[in-house]
């Protein structure tokens, strides 16, 4: 059975209304040096994880390289107490074409992701200049 368009008979459904959503809460950045990150997750990996891992972080250093990966994505090196050691932070695609303005020794400020610690290095992603 049908009313003559396709649909059966019966009371007729009010459209549903749009639910409101709530963006999510903005994220205060934790400010830190590449140093004390490092030096943090020398001391603790796990407690490093804990307090970093995930969370936005301000991340200030000075480059000891700029360099690319295997995916061509921008790694700008921060020094550590380490200097074989040093904090790997991934520029955003959106900072590609200011990447080619940095140079060694100079000192900036990053907003990054936490992601851990690899091979003893720190790692920062989605990284864009402050």
């Amino acid at each position: 059975l049908t009313n003559g368009r396709g649909t059966p008979p019966g009371p007729a459904r009010e459209p549903e209304a749009p639910v409101a959503v709530a963006p999510p809460p903005k994220r205060e950045a934790i400010a830190i040096t590449a140093t004390q990150l490092f030096n943090d997750y020398t001391a603790n990996e796990v407690a490093a994880d804990e307090k970093y891992k995930g969370q936005l972080l301000l991340v200030s250093g000075s480059i000891s390289a700029i360099d690319k990966d295997f995916l061509n994505h921008v790694i700008v090196r921060l020094r550590s107490p380490n200097e074989f050691m040093p904090v790997d932070a991934k520029l955003d695609d959106s900072e590609r074409s200011k990447a080619g303005s940095l140079a060694k020794g100079q000192s900036v400020r990053l907003l990054c992701q936490g992601r851990g610690r690899l091979i003893g290095r720190p790692q920062l992603v989605d990284c864009v200049g402050q």
